[in-house]
């Protein structure tokens, strides 16, 4: 356990922690990943471009939704489709976004099988989590 502490610097105080820390941040020395044997800034930088790509994709399907459906609800004003989607906007609103993620995660990992809902898993596996057994 004193070979960890000292190999992270935890024997020390942490005023002395804190400014290692700082510094390494200043210099953009991120540190290094034991899980993956490799420096975290490698580590982000391989992930970055499917992180940028999957978060430009949800924005581009996320305006054209709304601006289809602002433009249904502007075109039916006060009537049936607008007050329904009203309605609907409003419960999606208030839900928090942390429940409608795990809920689309249910949805498309485990009952639907289309994603892997887990890191050692194939996309088509039929088997719940440990959560749902």
């Amino acid at each position: 356990m004193a070979v960890l502490r000292s190999r992270f610097g935890l024997d020390n105080p942490v005023l002395v922690q804190l400014g290692t820390y700082l510094n390494n941040l200043a210099h953009f020395s991120l540190g290094f990943s034991p899980l993956y044997g490799m420096p975290v800034a490698d580590l982000i930088g391989q992930r970055l471009p499917g992180t940028l790509t999957l978060m430009i994709v949800a924005l581009v399907i996320a305006i054209v939704i709304g601006v289809t459906l602002g433009s249904v609800m502007a075109s039916f004003a006060g009537r049936i489709p607008d007050r329904l989607l009203s309605i609907f906007s409003l419960l999606f609103y208030t839900i928090p976004s942390f429940w409608i993620g795990l809920m689309l995660i249910v949805l498309f990992s485990v009952k639907l099988g289309w994603l892997p809902w887990r890191r050692s898993r194939p996309a088509k596996s039929r088997c719940p989590p440990p959560i749902f057994r």
